[in-house]
C-alpha cells in the first residue's frame, strides 16, 4: 500500500511546437516566435457614433471605414404619427431627418453588420 508514495510521478513533457490551449493570449508587447499559434484574435468593442469611423471588422479582420445606412425605427414612425395628428403636411419629415433614425454601421468589404448608433 505504501509503494505509491515511493515512486515519483512521470515527468511532464512540454512540446515547444504544440499550439497553446484555446483562449491563450500573448500580450502584443512581447515578441511572438513564428511557431507559436495564437488561436483567436480579440477585437475591442467599438462605440459607434453618427459619423462613419475607422475600425477593424471582426468578420473579415480588415481595417475599414464603416459604411452608414440610416434606417427608420418605431420612434420614427411615432414622430410621423404625431405630426400627422398635429400638422399633416409635415408628417414625412422624420423619414428624411437622420436625427430621427438609427445609423447602422456596416463593413464595406464583407457587408457585415457592425453596430448601431441610436439617437
Amino acid at each position: 500500500m505504501e509503494d505509491y508514495k515511493k515512486t515519483p510521478p512521470p515527468p511532464y513533457s512540454v512540446d515547444a511546437n504544440s499550439p497553446p490551449p484555446p483562449g491563450f493570449y500573448i500580450p502584443p508587447d512581447q515578441d511572438v516566435p513564428p511557431q507559436v499559434y495564437v488561436g483567436e484574435i480579440r477585437v475591442a468593442p467599438v462605440r459607434f457614433g453618427p459619423e462613419s469611423q475607422r475600425c477593424v471588422c471582426p468578420h473579415c479582420r480588415q481595417g475599414i471605414q464603416t459604411q452608414i445606412k440610416a434606417e427608420p425605427t418605431g420612434r420614427t414612425h411615432l414622430y410621423a404619427l404625431a405630426l400627422l395628428c398635429l400638422f399633416w403636411p409635415c408628417m414625412c419629415l422624420p423619414y428624411f431627418m437622420d436625427s430621427c433614425q438609427n445609423q447602422n454601421h456596416y463593413c464595406p468589404n464583407c457587408g457585415a453588420y457592425l453596430g448601431v448608433y441610436e439617437n
